[in-house]
């Protein structure tokens, strides 16, 4: 499903790109995400999931799939969901959020 939008991606040079959210660095650093993006397109899977739910779709039967900054969203969106998901495959990803940063 293709719900990016086309915004300025900060890594290219502030190029407008099909994207979940801003990047400014790869790997992603603590003071670099986006947070605003994340949630917003956060908003959105979860609008999805709702529809699905509408429709008679159980929880169990929807997957989250991604790649890259879809994968990152899929991976946060299900564990911040409140419905129990089938599953989540992402390739490329990471959690977009300062809980992952701590340090051991």
């Amino acid at each position: 499903m293709k719900n990016r939008q086309m915004r300025p991606v900060s890594y290219n040079d502030g190029a407008l790109r099909s994207s979940w959210f801003d990047i400014k660095t790869l790997p992603p650093r603590l003071e670099d995400y986006d947070e605003s993006g994340i949630s917003e397109s956060m908003t959105t899977i979860e609008s999805i999931i709702l529809s699905e739910l509408h429709h008679g779709i159980g929880s169990k039967r929807i997957v989250l799939a991604g790649f890259s900054q879809g994968a990152s969203l899929c991976l946060l969106t299900a564990l911040t969901s409140w419905h129990e998901l089938g599953g989540v495959g992402c390739l490329s990803g990471w959690i977009p959020h300062h809980a992952r940063e701590v340090s051991l």
